[in-house]
């Protein structure tokens, strides 16, 4: 996938209806941002390296734990074994609620957000993270 050179967030996410609703609450938070999508872990590091080549990196990444091929958890592992990547911000968006989960990424102090049904719940923890790490 090519990136228009503007800065971009990776979401590496394996449900498609998860990134229509972070397209929909960056829309409401007027965060103009591009959205760079992979479905898997193996996709989104393959990414990385072509964008690496040609110093094109994201300004966060934005990752889902529960996906097939390679997990958050192994995504993140290969994330942090590359002096690059390791520099990138990461989010974890997750419907994983679970205290492993959790407290693995906070012995990183990486943010996790437990994606809500709520909607309005959402864009605010998002929001609030968003305004720490980026400028929206």
């Amino acid at each position: 996938m090519k990136v228009s050179g503007k800065p971009f967030i990776l979401y590496i996410e394996d449900d498609v209806e998860d990134v229509e609703l972070l397209m929909h609450v960056l829309q409401q938070i007027n965060c103009e941002v591009e959205i760079v999508h992979m479905s898997d872990g193996i996709k989104a590091l393959e990414f990385l390296e072509q964008s690496k080549q040609l110093r094109q990196l994201p300004e966060m990444i934005l990752l889902d734990i529960n996906m097939s091929k390679l997990n958050g958890k192994e995504t993140f592992v290969c994330l942090q074994a590359d002096k690059t990547f390791a520099r990138i911000p990461v989010v974890v968006l997750s419907t994983s609620n679970l205290p492993e989960d959790i407290n693995y990424f906070k012995k990183f102090a990486i943010p996790y957000i437990v994606k809500p049904g709520e909607v309005a719940r959402f864009k605010e923890e998002l929001s609030v993270i968003l305004e720490k790490l980026l400028v929206c």
